[in-house]
């Protein structure tokens, strides 16, 4: 059943460029500065992490005015990065989080540039651009997203595969109203300065076996009851992302 394909393309690799420098250039500073002992391990390692990343990406978005994307980013490293906040502050930061990034959504809407273009809409230029591709057939997902945030329901009656390459975006896979075979069902994911989230049911069993890089993965469901049948293997890489499984 195929679900949904939507692709759109333009420039934009010049800024892509900039901000992956700046990447490179503020995690090179950091590290020194944590060597020469400016900083300590704990603020280290909050601010080289791939939720950090997230919310620079985020950033980034925002001031390109993809407000929605750029939400979704914010929104998904405060949701990390509260408990390491939490802790290094020594107060629950989540109070304060939703404030910021009001006042920050703000500030951006007063100072960014950009019109209306004639052809484009408000704020959109040629220029900008963003990737979108997803779709599921016969039984196999198929998710490609890049500077963008996708959300897609499975609705075939049994999957049996698929594969998401994620980059400087969000993905949201809603897995319940589908089922998979008796045996292990392979899922590929490949995630660069991002983040997947995945539902499923709480009767699967999830086995994860990708390699990361300044990335996680966490299974955050509830009141599991795995059958041991029906096993979802997720393979492949998480470089500053990370993956979650909810239900």
């Amino acid at each position: 059943m195929k679900t949904k394909q939507k692709i759109q393309f333009n420039r934009g690799h010049a800024s892509v460029k900039y901000l992956i420098a700046f990447l490179f250039i503020a995690c090179g500073g950091l590290l020194l500065a944590r060597n020469m002992q400016w900083i300590t391990v704990p603020v280290y390692d909050l601010l080289v992490s791939w939720q950090a990343v997230v919310a620079v990406v985020g950033v980034y978005s925002l001031v390109r005015r993809h407000l929605v994307f750029g939400l979704i980013l914010l929104g998904i490293s405060a949701y990390y990065l509260n408990d390491q906040l939490s802790a290094l502050c020594g107060t629950d930061m989540q109070a304060f989080m939703l404030p910021a990034i009001l006042i920050l959504i703000g500030i951006v809407t007063v100072f960014s540039h950009g019109g209306k273009s004639r052809d484009h809409g408000y704020g959109r230029t040629p220029e900008e651009f963003k990737t979108m591709n997803y779709t599921s057939a016969d039984g196999f997902l198929h998710s490609e997203n890049a500077f963008s945030g996708v959300r897609q329901v499975i609705l075939d009656e049994m999957l049996k595969g698929g594969s998401i390459q994620t980059r400087f975006g969000g993905s949201i896979i809603d897995m319940r109203r589908t089922d998979i075979p008796v045996g292990e069902t392979p899922l590929d994911v490949d995630c660069k300065f991002g983040g997947i989230e995945l539902y499923v049911p709480a009767d699967w069993t999830i086995k994860c076996l990708c390699s990361t890089f300044m990335g996680g993965y966490e299974d955050k469901r509830w009141e599991r009851e795995e059958n041991p049948q029906k096993v979802l293997v997720i393979r492949g890489t998480l470089s500053w992302s990370g993956l979650v499984v909810k239900n």
